[in-house]
Protein backbone atom coordinates (compact mmCIF):
# COMPACT_ATOMS: atom_id res chain seq x y z
CA UNK A 1 0.00 0.00 0.00
CA UNK A 2 1.39 3.64 -1.07
CA UNK A 3 1.47 6.43 1.19
CA UNK A 4 0.48 9.63 0.71
CA UNK A 5 3.22 12.28 2.17
CA UNK A 6 0.20 14.79 1.77
CA UNK A 7 -1.92 13.33 5.12
CA UNK A 8 -0.55 14.43 7.87
CA UNK A 9 1.00 12.53 10.57
CA UNK A 10 -0.60 11.34 13.95
CA UNK A 11 1.59 13.52 15.78
CA UNK A 12 0.90 16.71 13.61
CA UNK A 13 -2.62 16.07 14.44
CA UNK A 14 -2.65 15.44 18.08
CA UNK A 15 -3.20 18.34 20.79
CA UNK A 16 0.15 19.21 22.62
CA UNK A 17 -1.15 18.08 25.97
CA UNK A 18 -1.89 14.70 24.63
CA UNK A 19 0.74 14.61 22.57
CA UNK A 20 3.24 15.16 25.90
CA UNK A 21 1.47 11.74 27.38
CA UNK A 22 3.54 8.61 28.18
CA UNK A 23 1.42 5.67 26.88
CA UNK A 24 -0.46 4.60 29.85
CA UNK A 25 -3.27 2.99 31.53
CA UNK A 26 -4.31 3.22 35.40
CA UNK A 27 -4.64 -0.47 35.77
CA UNK A 28 -3.91 -3.53 34.32
CA UNK A 29 -7.00 -5.42 34.04
CA UNK A 30 -7.18 -9.28 35.64
CA UNK A 31 -7.96 -10.19 32.04
CA UNK A 32 -4.98 -8.74 30.34
CA UNK A 33 -2.79 -10.97 32.74
CA UNK A 34 -5.14 -14.27 32.24
CA UNK A 35 -4.38 -13.73 28.67
CA UNK A 36 0.01 -13.39 29.52
CA UNK A 37 -0.92 -16.19 31.63
CA UNK A 38 -2.61 -18.50 29.68
CA UNK A 39 -5.78 -19.25 32.06
CA UNK A 40 -8.21 -18.05 33.98
CA UNK A 41 -7.88 -17.17 37.77
CA UNK A 42 -9.66 -19.56 40.35
CA UNK A 43 -10.13 -16.22 43.25
CA UNK A 44 -10.60 -12.61 41.69
CA UNK A 45 -9.39 -10.79 44.73
CA UNK A 46 -7.93 -7.72 43.24
CA UNK A 47 -10.08 -5.04 41.92
CA UNK A 48 -12.17 -4.52 45.24
CA UNK A 49 -15.46 -5.60 43.49
CA UNK A 50 -18.08 -7.22 45.42
CA UNK A 51 -18.19 -11.09 44.89
CA UNK A 52 -21.50 -11.43 46.46
CA UNK A 53 -23.02 -10.07 43.57
CA UNK A 54 -25.93 -7.53 43.12
CA UNK A 55 -29.17 -7.66 45.20
CA UNK A 56 -31.67 -10.03 43.54
CA UNK A 57 -33.63 -7.18 42.93
CA UNK A 58 -31.28 -5.92 40.82
CA UNK A 59 -30.75 -9.11 39.20
CA UNK A 60 -34.37 -9.75 38.39
CA UNK A 61 -34.83 -5.62 37.19
CA UNK A 62 -31.27 -7.19 35.10
CA UNK A 63 -33.91 -9.98 33.30
CA UNK A 64 -36.65 -7.57 32.74
CA UNK A 65 -34.71 -4.74 31.15
CA UNK A 66 -33.34 -7.12 28.43
CA UNK A 67 -35.59 -6.66 26.24
CA UNK A 68 -36.11 -2.73 26.27
CA UNK A 69 -32.64 -2.28 25.46
CA UNK A 70 -33.05 -0.95 22.03
CA UNK A 71 -34.32 2.68 23.84
CA UNK A 72 -31.99 4.80 25.53
CA UNK A 73 -31.34 5.67 28.88
CA UNK A 74 -32.97 8.62 30.96
CA UNK A 75 -30.55 11.71 29.97
CA UNK A 76 -31.74 13.13 33.62
CA UNK A 77 -31.30 9.83 35.46
CA UNK A 78 -34.76 11.70 37.26
CA UNK A 79 -36.22 7.55 38.84
CA UNK A 80 -32.69 7.00 40.40
CA UNK A 81 -31.95 10.98 41.36
CA UNK A 82 -34.90 10.89 43.46
CA UNK A 83 -34.04 7.97 45.00
CA UNK A 84 -31.12 8.88 45.99
CA UNK A 85 -32.11 12.28 47.09
CA UNK A 86 -34.87 10.73 49.51
CA UNK A 87 -32.29 8.06 50.58
CA UNK A 88 -29.62 10.88 51.71
CA UNK A 89 -31.93 13.94 52.13
CA UNK A 90 -30.03 15.84 49.32
CA UNK A 91 -31.81 17.79 47.15
CA UNK A 92 -32.33 16.49 43.18
CA UNK A 93 -30.61 19.33 42.04
CA UNK A 94 -27.70 18.69 43.95
CA UNK A 95 -27.12 15.29 42.30
CA UNK A 96 -25.48 13.85 39.09
CA UNK A 97 -25.43 10.74 37.79
CA UNK A 98 -22.16 9.55 36.03
CA UNK A 99 -20.02 6.61 34.01
CA UNK A 100 -18.74 5.92 37.68
CA UNK A 101 -16.86 7.71 39.88
CA UNK A 102 -14.02 7.35 37.22
CA UNK A 103 -16.13 9.44 34.40
CA UNK A 104 -17.00 12.26 37.01
CA UNK A 105 -13.81 12.58 38.03
CA UNK A 106 -13.23 13.53 34.41
CA UNK A 107 -15.77 15.76 33.95
CA UNK A 108 -15.24 17.73 37.22
CA UNK A 109 -10.79 18.05 36.19
CA UNK A 110 -13.02 19.48 32.40
CA UNK A 111 -14.92 21.80 34.09
CA UNK A 112 -12.19 23.52 36.24
CA UNK A 113 -8.74 22.71 35.42
CA UNK A 114 -7.02 25.45 33.04
CA UNK A 115 -3.71 24.32 31.34
CA UNK A 116 -1.23 24.10 34.44
CA UNK A 117 -3.77 24.56 37.30
CA UNK A 118 -2.40 22.87 40.32
CA UNK A 119 -4.27 20.16 41.32
CA UNK A 120 -3.05 17.97 45.11
CA UNK A 121 -3.57 14.24 45.67
CA UNK A 122 -1.46 11.49 47.56
CA UNK A 123 1.16 9.69 46.01
CA UNK A 124 -0.26 6.53 45.40
CA UNK A 125 -3.90 7.24 46.11
CA UNK A 126 -6.59 6.40 43.58
CA UNK A 127 -5.12 6.73 39.73
CA UNK A 128 -7.22 7.53 37.80
CA UNK A 129 -7.54 11.47 39.54
CA UNK A 130 -3.75 11.58 37.97
CA UNK A 131 -4.91 10.08 34.21
CA UNK A 132 -7.49 13.16 34.17
CA UNK A 133 -5.51 15.41 35.54
CA UNK A 134 -2.49 14.69 33.36
CA UNK A 135 -4.63 14.81 30.37
CA UNK A 136 -6.39 18.27 30.77
CA UNK A 137 -2.42 19.56 31.20
CA UNK A 138 -2.93 20.13 34.82
CA UNK A 139 0.54 19.86 36.95
CA UNK A 140 0.11 17.48 39.34
CA UNK A 141 1.49 17.77 43.32
CA UNK A 142 1.40 14.69 44.80
CA UNK A 143 1.97 14.58 48.69
CA UNK A 144 3.70 10.90 50.04
CA UNK A 145 1.71 9.38 52.17
CA UNK A 146 1.98 9.91 56.34
CA UNK A 147 2.67 5.98 57.42
CA UNK A 148 -0.44 4.27 56.29
CA UNK A 149 -2.64 7.31 56.12
CA UNK A 150 -2.91 10.46 53.75
CA UNK A 151 -1.07 13.43 55.28
CA UNK A 152 -4.42 16.01 55.72
CA UNK A 153 -1.81 19.15 56.85
CA UNK A 154 0.20 17.38 53.86
CA UNK A 155 -2.10 18.23 51.31
CA UNK A 156 -3.47 21.70 52.40
CA UNK A 157 -0.04 23.14 52.74
CA UNK A 158 0.56 22.32 49.03
CA UNK A 159 -2.74 23.72 48.60
CA UNK A 160 -1.94 27.30 49.81
CA UNK A 161 1.49 27.14 48.79
CA UNK A 162 0.79 26.10 45.02
CA UNK A 163 -2.69 28.01 45.15
CA UNK A 164 -4.26 25.00 43.85
CA UNK A 165 -7.89 24.39 42.11
CA UNK A 166 -8.69 21.41 43.24
CA UNK A 167 -7.46 18.58 46.48
CA UNK A 168 -8.49 14.96 45.74
CA UNK A 169 -9.18 12.59 48.98
CA UNK A 170 -10.80 9.52 49.27
CA UNK A 171 -11.87 8.63 52.04
CA UNK A 172 -11.94 5.67 52.87
CA UNK A 173 -8.57 5.64 50.81
CA UNK A 174 -7.25 3.55 48.15
CA UNK A 175 -4.84 1.10 48.50
CA UNK A 176 -4.28 1.78 52.12
CA UNK A 177 -7.86 1.03 53.12
CA UNK A 178 -7.72 3.45 56.38
CA UNK A 179 -9.91 6.31 56.95
CA UNK A 180 -10.30 9.25 58.99
CA UNK A 181 -13.31 10.18 61.00
CA UNK A 182 -15.98 12.17 60.46
CA UNK A 183 -14.69 15.26 62.64
CA UNK A 184 -11.49 15.10 61.00
CA UNK A 185 -13.29 15.52 57.49
CA UNK A 186 -15.37 17.98 58.82
CA UNK A 187 -12.04 19.75 59.93
CA UNK A 188 -10.21 19.43 56.91
CA UNK A 189 -13.00 20.40 54.82
CA UNK A 190 -13.37 23.92 56.68
CA UNK A 191 -9.67 24.35 56.48
CA UNK A 192 -9.83 24.54 52.47
CA UNK A 193 -8.53 27.67 51.01
CA UNK A 194 -10.60 30.07 48.92
CA UNK A 195 -10.24 29.44 45.25
CA UNK A 196 -9.79 25.97 45.94
CA UNK A 197 -12.37 22.80 45.62
CA UNK A 198 -12.21 19.59 47.06
CA UNK A 199 -12.87 16.16 45.50
CA UNK A 200 -14.20 14.11 48.18
CA UNK A 201 -14.36 10.33 46.65
CA UNK A 202 -16.37 8.15 49.24
CA UNK A 203 -16.27 4.76 46.54
CA UNK A 204 -16.32 2.46 50.42
CA UNK A 205 -18.80 4.96 52.04
CA UNK A 206 -21.24 2.22 52.75
CA UNK A 207 -18.78 0.14 54.38
CA UNK A 208 -18.17 2.80 56.68
CA UNK A 209 -20.95 3.11 59.66
CA UNK A 210 -23.41 6.08 59.00
CA UNK A 211 -22.33 7.77 62.17
CA UNK A 212 -18.62 8.71 60.70
CA UNK A 213 -19.47 10.27 57.62
CA UNK A 214 -18.68 13.63 57.48
CA UNK A 215 -21.82 16.37 57.78
CA UNK A 216 -20.94 18.21 54.78
CA UNK A 217 -23.52 21.25 53.70
CA UNK A 218 -22.84 21.33 49.89
CA UNK A 219 -24.62 24.59 49.76
CA UNK A 220 -22.46 26.30 52.00
CA UNK A 221 -18.63 24.11 51.17
CA UNK A 222 -16.18 23.99 48.31
CA UNK A 223 -16.41 19.99 48.03
CA UNK A 224 -17.76 17.79 45.57
CA UNK A 225 -18.31 14.32 46.75
CA UNK A 226 -18.19 11.62 44.74
CA UNK A 227 -19.71 7.70 45.64
CA UNK A 228 -20.23 4.44 43.34
CA UNK A 229 -22.71 1.62 42.74
CA UNK A 230 -19.17 -0.80 41.93
CA UNK A 231 -18.43 -1.48 45.68
CA UNK A 232 -21.04 -2.58 47.99
CA UNK A 233 -24.10 -2.92 45.42
CA UNK A 234 -22.32 -5.62 43.89
CA UNK A 235 -22.75 -3.27 39.92
CA UNK A 236 -19.05 -2.66 38.87
CA UNK A 237 -19.94 -3.33 35.57
CA UNK A 238 -22.99 -1.02 35.05
CA UNK A 239 -20.78 1.83 35.77
CA UNK A 240 -22.83 4.19 37.27
CA UNK A 241 -21.51 6.51 40.02
CA UNK A 242 -23.39 9.95 41.33
CA UNK A 243 -21.73 13.25 42.45
CA UNK A 244 -23.31 15.70 45.19
CA UNK A 245 -22.52 19.07 44.40
CA UNK A 246 -23.84 22.73 45.20
CA UNK A 247 -26.29 22.40 42.68
CA UNK A 248 -24.45 25.48 40.36
CA UNK A 249 -21.44 23.21 39.70
CA UNK A 250 -24.19 20.47 38.92
CA UNK A 251 -25.74 23.27 36.58
CA UNK A 252 -22.10 23.33 35.30
CA UNK A 253 -21.40 19.79 34.75
CA UNK A 254 -24.78 19.72 32.71
CA UNK A 255 -23.08 22.01 30.51
CA UNK A 256 -20.45 19.37 29.00
CA UNK A 257 -21.72 16.36 29.84
CA UNK A 258 -22.34 13.49 28.11
CA UNK A 259 -25.78 13.35 28.59
CA UNK A 260 -26.69 10.03 27.19
CA UNK A 261 -23.19 8.40 28.91
CA UNK A 262 -25.67 6.72 31.45
CA UNK A 263 -26.77 3.19 29.80
CA UNK A 264 -30.52 2.24 30.86
CA UNK A 265 -29.53 -1.20 32.36
CA UNK A 266 -27.35 0.54 34.52
CA UNK A 267 -30.05 3.04 35.75
CA UNK A 268 -32.24 0.33 36.74
CA UNK A 269 -29.88 -2.02 37.94
CA UNK A 270 -28.67 0.58 40.92
CA UNK A 271 -32.62 1.81 41.27
CA UNK A 272 -33.42 -1.76 42.12
CA UNK A 273 -30.65 -1.91 44.33
CA UNK A 274 -31.53 0.90 46.17
CA UNK A 275 -34.89 -0.48 46.80
CA UNK A 276 -32.90 -3.13 48.99
CA UNK A 277 -31.37 -1.87 51.45
CA UNK A 278 -31.16 -4.97 53.91
CA UNK A 279 -28.94 -6.67 50.97
CA UNK A 280 -26.69 -4.10 51.01
CA UNK A 281 -26.60 -3.93 54.90
CA UNK A 282 -26.08 -8.07 54.61
CA UNK A 283 -23.36 -7.73 52.19
CA UNK A 284 -21.59 -4.90 54.69
CA UNK A 285 -21.83 -7.13 57.63
CA UNK A 286 -19.91 -10.22 56.07
CA UNK A 287 -17.44 -7.88 54.45
CA UNK A 288 -16.74 -6.50 58.21
CA UNK A 289 -16.42 -10.53 59.28
CA UNK A 290 -13.97 -11.50 56.43
CA UNK A 291 -11.81 -8.33 57.46
CA UNK A 292 -11.49 -9.33 60.24
CA UNK A 293 -10.67 -12.54 59.35
CA UNK A 294 -8.14 -11.20 57.13
CA UNK A 295 -6.45 -9.62 60.09
CA UNK A 296 -6.50 -13.13 62.26
CA UNK A 297 -4.75 -14.75 58.84
CA UNK A 298 -2.38 -11.74 58.46
CA UNK A 299 -1.52 -12.55 62.08
CA UNK A 300 -1.27 -16.11 61.88
CA UNK A 301 1.63 -15.66 59.30
CA UNK A 302 3.60 -12.94 61.04
CA UNK A 303 2.20 -10.16 59.21
CA UNK A 304 0.96 -6.77 59.40
CA UNK A 305 -2.53 -6.01 58.28
CA UNK A 306 -3.68 -2.20 58.09
CA UNK A 307 -7.12 -1.70 59.49
CA UNK A 308 -9.52 -1.60 56.67
CA UNK A 309 -12.79 0.47 56.89
CA UNK A 310 -13.18 -0.65 53.01
CA UNK A 311 -13.69 -4.48 51.34
CA UNK A 312 -10.35 -5.28 51.15
CA UNK A 313 -7.00 -5.38 53.47
CA UNK A 314 -4.13 -4.30 53.14
CA UNK A 315 -1.05 -6.09 54.37
CA UNK A 316 2.46 -5.51 54.71
CA UNK A 317 4.97 -8.28 54.08
CA UNK A 318 8.01 -6.48 55.34
CA UNK A 319 9.92 -5.93 52.13
CA UNK A 320 9.35 -4.48 48.24
CA UNK A 321 10.57 -7.72 47.22
CA UNK A 322 8.30 -9.90 49.12
CA UNK A 323 5.29 -7.83 47.86
CA UNK A 324 5.98 -8.53 44.65
CA UNK A 325 6.95 -12.13 45.39
CA UNK A 326 3.50 -12.99 46.69
CA UNK A 327 1.85 -11.22 43.88
CA UNK A 328 3.54 -13.47 41.55
CA UNK A 329 3.14 -16.72 43.63
CA UNK A 330 -0.67 -16.33 44.28
CA UNK A 331 -1.42 -15.41 40.33
CA UNK A 332 0.56 -18.82 39.81
CA UNK A 333 -2.18 -20.65 42.38
CA UNK A 334 -4.82 -18.76 40.54
CA UNK A 335 -5.44 -16.08 42.73
CA UNK A 336 -5.62 -12.40 41.24
CA UNK A 337 -4.60 -9.61 44.10
CA UNK A 338 -2.33 -6.52 43.55
CA UNK A 339 -0.15 -4.95 45.25
CA UNK A 340 -0.46 -0.80 46.03
CA UNK A 341 3.35 -0.31 44.26
CA UNK A 342 4.82 3.40 46.17
CA UNK A 343 6.21 4.31 49.51
CA UNK A 344 5.55 2.93 52.36
CA UNK A 345 2.81 0.59 50.79
CA UNK A 346 4.99 -0.60 47.87
CA UNK A 347 5.78 -3.15 50.68
CA UNK A 348 2.33 -4.33 50.72
CA UNK A 349 -0.26 -6.80 48.88
CA UNK A 350 -3.88 -5.55 48.81
CA UNK A 351 -6.62 -8.52 48.82
CA UNK A 352 -10.45 -8.15 48.02
CA UNK A 353 -12.33 -9.62 51.11
CA UNK A 354 -14.12 -12.46 49.29
CA UNK A 355 -17.22 -14.29 50.21
CA UNK A 356 -16.52 -17.12 53.34
CA UNK A 357 -15.58 -19.72 50.82
CA UNK A 358 -13.39 -17.66 48.67
CA UNK A 359 -11.62 -16.74 52.09
CA UNK A 360 -11.33 -20.07 53.25
CA UNK A 361 -9.62 -21.66 50.01
CA UNK A 362 -7.32 -17.96 50.07
CA UNK A 363 -6.13 -18.87 53.45
CA UNK A 364 -4.89 -22.40 52.60
CA UNK A 365 -2.98 -21.15 49.66
CA UNK A 366 -1.27 -18.43 52.01
CA UNK A 367 -0.02 -20.65 54.35
CA UNK A 368 1.32 -22.99 51.95
CA UNK A 369 2.97 -20.16 49.92
CA UNK A 370 4.21 -19.25 53.74
CA UNK A 371 5.46 -22.66 54.49
CA UNK A 372 8.09 -21.66 51.35
CA UNK A 373 9.67 -18.92 53.00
Amino acid sequence: MSSNSNVPSNKDLLAKIVDALPHTTPFKAPEAIEVELGRTFMLRLGANESNWGCSPLAQRAAEDIASHLFKYGDPQSVELRTLLSKKLNYSIDSILIGEGIDGLIGLIIRAFINPNDHVITTHGSYPTFNFHANGFGARLIEIPYAGDQIDLDGLLSAAIQYQAKLIYLANPDNPSGTAYDRHTIELFVAKIPEGCLLILDEAYADFMPNTQLAEIDVYTSRVIRLRTFSKAHGLAGARVGYALAHPNYIATFHKIRQHFGVNLAGQVLCAASLRDAAYIEQVTKEVAEGRAEYYQLAESLGLRAIPSSTNFVTIDVGSIEKSIWWVKRLAEEGVFIRRPGTGALSQCIRITVGTRPERALLAEIMRKIHAEG
